[in-house]
């Protein structure tokens, strides 16, 4: 389907099409949790159109990301974008989806970073090095120190807040495997 795409449009119209599912999905998620919350909220947790609150959560990344870039390809449709980035933005922190609420925050970390070394092009190795090395910083300061994180974030630390289930189902599976 991408190779079709490729080859039948150009970018612009690929882009156009991208915006409209987008802009569709965003206002359905946003009229299942505001006008048929029965449907669109589990909890207190948002879920809009999707299955999961996570699933909302890195769609509406995905869709910031969008806007966020067409807004500068396209400058008569900017104000349209940035108000189609902020209602994802409202939909990422209404699903509170831990994953996507750290992705909201380094996104625009890492917005800056490029636009101050986008004119300097010599820099472009080190800013590749410095990304590769302090994600791997984080993921080592991450993996080393998961039980009080998630314990922070009000999770369990084994991650899966499934060791009742399993303790409970480890006979059933020795049974029948």
């Amino acid at each position: 389907i991408a190779a079709t795409l490729v080859f039948r449009f150009s970018l612009a119209h690929i882009l156009a099409m991208l915006a409209i599912c987008f802009s569709v999905s965003t206002f359905l998620n946003a009229f299942f949790i505001f006008f048929l919350p029965k449907y669109g909220i589990l909890g207190n947790d948002w879920n809009g159109i999707s299955a999961h609150k996570n699933a909302l959560g890195h769609y509406s990344l995905f869709a910031c990301i969008f806007y966020g870039f067409c807004s500068q390809m396209f400058p008569r449709w900017r104000f349209v974008n940035y108000l189609l980035m902020i209602a994802n933005i409202v939909l990422v922190l209404g699903s509170h989806s831990k994953t996507s609420l750290v992705g909201i925050i380094a996104l625009p970390l890492m917005v800056v970073l490029f636009l101050a070394f986008r004119s300097r092009r010599h820099l472009y190795g080190a800013v590749a090095i410095a990304y590769i090395s302090g994600g791997l910083a984080a993921v080592f300061l991450v993996g080393n120190n998961i039980a009080p994180i998630a314990i922070a974030l009000g999770k369990d630390p084994n991650l899966s807040g499934r060791q009742q289930l399993w303790s409970a189902s480890i006979d059933l599976i020795r049974v029948n495997p």
